[in-house]
């Protein structure tokens, strides 16, 4: 008959537990609060505990799953991403569980199917750190968002040229209703160079702006173009034909009306313009 220590089964338990829940949080992206993460961790501990004392009822499956469930609700809360949560605790567990017998077989020790696994801490922490890295780069793999296309886009009105970095945008369905093509969308500041008194692009008025801008011209170039969006369902956007757009140095020929955003497009500054690229 094998001696189990309860305070040593608790503790290891509550130890691997939490290293699963911590690869959990990192890998779905949740928030890491340590101290429901550490609650989570010991009823993982005290559930291995019960789990050898009363075989007969806590080692059935459906408890072991109702169990691992609640391990990750403790730690993480019950909201949307619980599902989720749950089945990449499973995962990962089931990872680690299968790593830590291949490292066993390695070291020619071979573990039985009893619920208590006596192998030492040395084992226990090459094994989570090979299965920690390998998950890692899996879900990293799986997960990894694409990458941002961004185009250097150049603009020619008249005389004047100016170049922003436009971010393309498959959802951008704004549609040009006189030529029927696609519009880029750009913050007024990045098309200030392209008049001699950029005022008015930055005018939030888009009528008051569209007045200023044709007064005196002979030939309007500027114009409204309705849009709809999140915030309103019908709204006015200052727009206009440029004689000339090139993206990454190759000239659209389709025509493209160039829209004009009151607001910046990317907090951060990293693009000034939205952009559809369809055929040319």
């Amino acid at each position: 008959m094998r001696t189990v220590y309860a305070d040593s089964l608790v503790v290891l338990n509550t130890a691997v537990d939490y290293l699963l829940l911590l690869s959990t949080g990192k890998l779905c992206g949740a928030p890491l609060r340590r101290w429901r993460m550490g609650l989570g961790a010991l009823w993982g501990g005290l559930y291995a505990l019960l789990a050898v004392v009363y075989p007969e009822y806590f080692a059935l499956l459906s408890v072991k799953l109702i169990s691992g469930a609640l391990v990750v609700v403790i730690a993480f809360g019950f909201n949307r991403s619980t599902l989720r949560a749950t089945v990449t605790f499973y995962a990962v567990s089931a990872a680690f569980a299968g790593t830590l017998y291949g490292v066993s077989c390695l070291a020619g020790q071979r573990l039985t199917h009893e619920l208590y696994l006596p192998v030492s801490p040395r084992m226990l922490a090459l094994s989570f750190a090979l299965c920690y890295v390998v998950i890692s780069l899996v879900f990293r793999h799986i997960g990894r968002r694409p990458e941002r296309c961004l185009h250097q886009v150049e603009i020619t009105l008249g005389e004047r040229k100016t170049t922003l970095i436009a971010l393309e945008d498959s959802g951008n369905e704004l549609i040009d209703p006189v030529t029927g093509g696609e519009v880029l969308i750009a913050a007024a500041p990045s098309l200030f160079p392209l008049l001699p008194d950029p005022g008015p692009l930055g005018d939030p008025d888009p009528l008051a702006a569209l007045e200023t801008l044709n007064a005196g011209e002979r030939k309007p170039r500027f114009r409204l173009l309705p849009c709809g969006g999140v915030t309103a369902a019908r709204a006015l956007l200052l727009c206009f034909t440029p004689d000339a757009l090139s993206v990454d140095g190759k000239t659209i020929r389709r025509a493209m009306a160039v829209a004009v955003s009151p607001h910046a497009l990317a907090p951060d500054g990293e693009y000034q313009a939205i952009i559809r690229l369809g055929g040319n």
